[in-house]
């Protein structure tokens, strides 16, 4: 969907020049050379694109945001400038602008971005549960038609929400709640949002968290095949615990007495070595049980032992987990690589708050990859089990990254399964740091700007007033710009 775009640019080549660009890109837009003339339309202009310089001879850029977001506007601010600076661009990035090229090949370079995006902010989503993709659904309170297939019978299946909460399903030839639970039943598929249906075919009245329990509680009754998992176990700790903590008709057991490199290993999900007794021979009948066995291998121990690293580096080797210290991750792997679904697809009606509040606690760590439509920066941010492990931005870190990254409104977020992360010094409580997100979110416009140069941006109401006809309030000093 295009959105609406307001041009403002005193200078009459610029203006021309842009505008040209724009139609090129097949963009209709409307462009003005002061704020008098532009009026009518920013008084009436609430979403979309608004383009003017961030300083002029007639007015300032920062004039006008301040004026759209004083006034509610949900419109993107682009300020052009000749002079890039990052220090300013980072505090106008909090009010929903941001500082762009004046050139208008470059100006043209921001909307190609935004195009590709549909000037939305779009999620791609590999390997998430339908649980965590119903949550993140509610929690947006959107209105969505979900359309999902399931690769291995050809099956489809529709899910209806209206405001976040479920109204209606379509599974095959199943209907309402039955359509529903049959949905949450499958492990692997696809995902992508269609058109919205009419609410009259809607024929679910059940609260969205009683159907999420209800389908948990007959996944665990239901009749599936089980989990065919290895061991080379002899003192028989992991079997022990794998056996307690997990339904013996979900989980099928079986032992290799020895190591035998020469003999081939039958097929499974998974296979785990007990390395205690493997000597200083680790990395070579790793190496060698790999060539006889198609699937992933888990290391246990009750230290780090030489030969350990090496083994890690095997194709197959996924992780190392140290006896007494490490059970719990590794009945957290075992949960989420054979029990969990695996689902990817795209969702445009999500925030990424909301993702950081449900993925952030998952006991595998998720990478989040954003890039940001309007200024062409990237970040990148490492959540999992409570806790924040890293956050870039641009040249940011930390929690300014955080920020920055929330605020993104227009491009791509990615999230994927991230690989094992080691102790980091950098990780952080997650709910202490969106506590602290939301205490510091900034509403108003704040008194002054800082530049990179040490000069700061004082925003003047004056020339805005020509905009809503009131009196202009009484002004000690008619500067934009102070030392």
């Amino acid at each position: 969907m295009k959105p609406s775009i307001l041009l403002l640019e005193p200078q009459s080549f610029m203006r021309q020049a842009t505008s040209s660009r724009l139609r090129l890109l097949g963009l209709e837009h409307q462009s003005f050379d002061s704020l008098a003339a532009a009026s009518v339309a920013l008084s009436q202009f609430e979403n979309g694109i608004v383009l003017a310089p961030l300083e002029s001879e007639n007015f300032s850029g920062l004039d006008l945001l301040w004026y759209l977001r004083q006034n509610q506007s949900q419109a993107t601010v682009l300020l052009s400038t000749d002079t890039p600076d990052p220090l300013l661009n980072a505090s106008l990035r909090h009010l929903g602008a941001c500082l762009t090229d004046s050139h208008p090949a470059r100006l043209a370079e921001v909307f190609k971005r935004l195009q590709q995006d549909d000037y939305q902010l779009k999620f791609q989503l590999d390997n998430i549960t339908l649980f965590d993709l119903i949550q993140l659904i509610s929690q947006a309170e959107a209105n969505t038609h979900l359309y999902l297939t399931d690769p291995d019978s050809g099956a489809e299946g529709l899910i209806y929400f209206q405001q976040g909460q479920i109204k209606h399903a379509i599974y095959d030839q199943l209907t309402g709640e039955e359509a529903f639970f049959k949905i949450m039943s499958l492990n692997t598929g696809l995902f992508m949002e269609t058109d919205f249906g009419r609410a009259e075919y809607y024929t679910i009245s059940s609260q969205t968290s009683s159907l999420i329990a209800r389908s948990a509680l007959r996944q665990d009754d239901s009749v599936l095949d089980p989990v065919e998992i290895i061991l080379f176990d002899p003192s028989e700790q992991i079997s022990t615990l794998l056996s307690r903590n997990f339904p013996p008709q979900r989980l099928a057991l079986s032992s290799l007495t020895e190591l035998d490199e020469h003999s081939p290993i039958p097929a499974a999900n998974l296979l785990i070595i007990d390395i205690d007794s493997l000597g200083d021979a680790i990395f070579a009948t790793v190496s060698a049980i790999e060539a006889h066995f198609n699937g992933p291998i888990l290391l246990v121990g009750s230290q780090a032992q030489a030969g350990v690293a090496e083994a890690l580096c095997l194709e197959q080797v996924e992780q190392f987990y140290l006896h007494h210290l490490q059970l719990q991750n590794l009945l957290a792997f075992i949960q989420h690589r054979c029990f969990n679904q695996r689902f990817s697809g795209q969702l445009h009606h999500l925030s990424l708050f909301d993702c950081l509040q449900i993925l952030g606690f998952s006991a595998v760590p998720m990478a989040i990859s954003c890039q940001d439509a309007l200024s062409g920066e990237r970040g990148e941010i490492l959540v999992g089990q409570g806790q924040i492990h890293q956050a870039r931005f641009g040249g940011y870190s930390g929690v300014e990254a955080l920020t920055l990254c929330l605020k993104i409104d227009t491009g791509l977020i990615h999230i994927q399964e991230a690989s094992p992360l080691k102790e980091s010094g950098e990780s952080q409580a997650l709910t202490r740091i969106m506590m602290q997100l939301v205490q510091n979110d900034q509403t108003d416009f704040p008194s002054e700007l800082y530049l990179q140069d040490g000069r700061h941006l004082i925003p003047q109401a004056e020339l805005i007033w020509e905009i809503t006809g009131k009196e202009a309030p009484p002004s000690n000093s008619d500067l934009y710009l102070n030392s």
